[in-house]
């Protein structure tokens, strides 16, 4: 599928990790339609898991979100991964995000797929 990104940048904080979602600057309803880039208005930050930690596992998640009409992230794909675990804790902290619903004209709200990529680092 393909890769789809909405224009915000978030840095997260997680005990001893640092998460960066950085996605294009480009945001698409369902159809492949290019749509208003949706404003990102609540996070939370992934939580690091303690085997990778202690593994010392870092690297990189690339995830298609999915973003419905209400700004609720309802579907969230792994596209790529250093790990599996990080994956997992990728997934359950973006789909706690929420935006404010993007509109294509006066009081409709689409849909909105995007890509997001975050990066694991240990400090």
């Amino acid at each position: 599928m393909k890769r789809y990104a909405a224009g915000f940048m978030a840095l997260m904080l997680a005990m001893v990790m640092v998460a960066v979602a950085v996605p294009d600057e480009k945001a698409v309803d369902e159809n492949g339609k290019p749509v208003p880039l949706p404003k990102l208005v609540k996070k939370v930050s992934p939580k690091y898991p303690e085997e990778a930690k202690k593994e010392k596992v870092a690297g990189e998640v690339v995830l298609e979100i999915k973003i419905d009409e209400t700004g609720k992230v309802s579907a969230a794909k792994v596209l790529k991964a250093a790990d599996d675990r990080l994956a997992k804790a990728a997934v359950e902290a973006v789909r706690q995000w929420e935006y404010e619903p993007v509109t294509i004209s006066p009081g409709k709200p689409v849909k909105v797929i995007a890509t997001v990529t975050m990066n694991f680092r240990l400090k």
